[in-house]
């Protein structure tokens, strides 16, 4: 009998250490905000069909496409006038989805809708989409900025350079918007002249202003080292952050006194690719398996981070994990608001 409580002891300890060693790599359970309602937007893969669009509302899969006829992505998410809008792409052609229903901006052509953002004219408020979308230059993009309420296209690279908008702030006397032009990063200030920022693999949805200044992350070429360097530009000042080799940048975010965080993944000693969050210059790796961070946003002085933890879509909400819990998916946009 002695012997068989012993025996019955030492499996008993075998299962806590084993459950112990099996939480540790689970998820933080995480104290969730409850006036915000989280929204995320990505891409699933249903088991042999294609990528498809999604969006995760308070943790909900909902999705977009079925995967059955075209790939479809989704890049961007807002809530505007009591609905949800996700931007993307179907079929290779620009998208939007109004509460689920697909809307086409440009059936001709390949494009693509990278953002939202807000716009003000004559007091009236307007919902505004940018991307790029085909041209008559196949395969060349251009750049545009969309009033979605009136369809109008208000603006538009229409040089023929490919370029894409990735980014639109507005701020007093100003209207600008961030994106690349002929493989260089830009500003194009509506109204006035386009900025060169100098060559670039990308400039990443990520355009924020702050007291007059806007801000914008990247990659941009050294031109003494020849090497691509990671970093964020604030007007046209760029400041590095280290060599795009060692780390990506995919999104930017100011708190309301300015500080800058900005998200990405970084490489590992594994070579991996690590999900990293750079609060005022310092790195803080969120995760040590294969994961990257897609993008920022703050809402009551939290932090929510978008990406992927190895193949599942997730968010990090203050540096905590919080997983989606849909197979062969990744987050790529986040929206936080106030709940209705």
């Amino acid at each position: 009998m002695k012997n068989l409580i012993v025996y019955h002891f030492g499996i008993l300890v075998c299962l806590s250490l084993f459950s112990c060693k099996k939480n540790q790599s689970q998820p933080n359970a995480v104290p969730v905000d409850p006036s915000a309602e989280v929204l995320i937007a990505g891409d699933y893969t249903p088991a042999g069909k294609f990528e498809s669009a999604a969006y995760w509302k308070d943790g909900t899969f909902v999705p977009l496409e079925d995967g059955t006829a075209a790939v479809s992505q989704a890049t961007s998410i807002i809530k505007y006038n009591g609905k949800i809008y996700v931007g993307g792409n179907y079929n290779n052609k620009a998208c939007i989805w109004e509460d689920g229903v697909r809307i086409s901006i440009e059936d001709n052509y390949p494009g693509k809708i990278y953002g939202f953002a807000f716009y003000q004219e004559s007091g009236s408020n307007y919902l505004v989409l940018y991307g790029e979308k085909g041209s008559l230059q196949k395969p060349a993009t251009h750049a545009f900025v969309m009033k979605f309420d009136n369809k109008s296209i208000f603006f538009e690279d229409i040089t023929s350079n490919t370029s894409s908008a990735y980014g639109f702030v507005s701020i007093p006397g100003s209207v600008r918007v961030a994106g690349k032009s002929d493989g260089h990063a830009v500003q194009w200030i509506i109204g006035g002249q386009k900025i060169d920022l100098g060559e670039s693999y990308d400039i990443v949805a990520g355009f924020k202003a702050y007291v007059g200044s806007v801000h914008l992350c990247g990659d941009r070429k050294n031109s003494t080292t020849n090497l691509y360097e990671s970093g964020y530009w604030k007007n046209i000042t760029f400041f590095k952050l280290g060599n795009n080799s060692e780390m990506n940048l995919s999104d930017i975010d100011l708190d309301a006194q300015g500080n800058i965080y900005l998200v990405g993944y970084s490489k590992g000693a594994d070579l991996e690719n690590h999900a990293t969050f750079w609060e005022k210059g310092a790195p803080f790796v969120l995760s040590n398996n294969s994961s990257r961070a897609t993008a920022v946003t703050s809402f009551n002085g939290n932090r929510y981070i978008a990406g992927r933890e190895l193949a599942e879509a997730c968010y990090w909400l203050n540096k905590q994990l919080i997983l989606l819990k849909t197979p062969n998916s990744v987050a790529t946009a986040i929206y936080v608001s106030a709940k209705n």
